[in-house]
């Protein structure tokens, strides 16, 4: 899945959902997020904004034709395991702001990474 130059706002995932994971996105799949911006969105279990299953890459490459990327994330909120972003593979984030991530109980106030490894540039968190 790619995105781009996309705003996620108030999306919930609530205890109707089964899983209650990812309030913007679930993915089974990779995930690529370039120039986006991800506010207010909640989870009643895990991952505010983003919930991923395999690897998720955040404005990497860091441009593209010489294109500079943001992404900011704002005042996402699950109730365990990754404010703003859950993931199970390796993790790759340049270039983004976390703001106000909130997380009711459990680890990961703003990225909770199950598995793999994470690779953080240029973050203000």
């Amino acid at each position: 899945m790619k995105v781009n130059n996309t705003i996620f706002s108030l999306n919930k995932v609530s205890s109707s959902n089964l899983n209650r994971i990812g309030g913007a996105i679930y993915s089974a799949d990779n995930v690529y997020v370039f120039n986006s911006t991800f506010e207010e969105n909640h989870a009643d279990k895990s991952a505010g904004a983003i919930y991923c299953e395999k690897s998720l890459y955040i404005n990497v490459p860091q441009s593209e034709n010489g294109q500079a990327y943001k992404t900011v994330f704002t005042n996402n909120k699950a109730a365990s395991y990754g404010g703003a972003i859950y993931v199970k593979g390796d993790t790759k984030i340049s270039d983004c702001i976390f703001d106000g991530q909130k997380l009711s109980n459990s680890d990961g106030g703003a990225i909770y990474v199950e598995f793999g490894s994470i690779e953080i540039k240029k973050v203000n968190i």
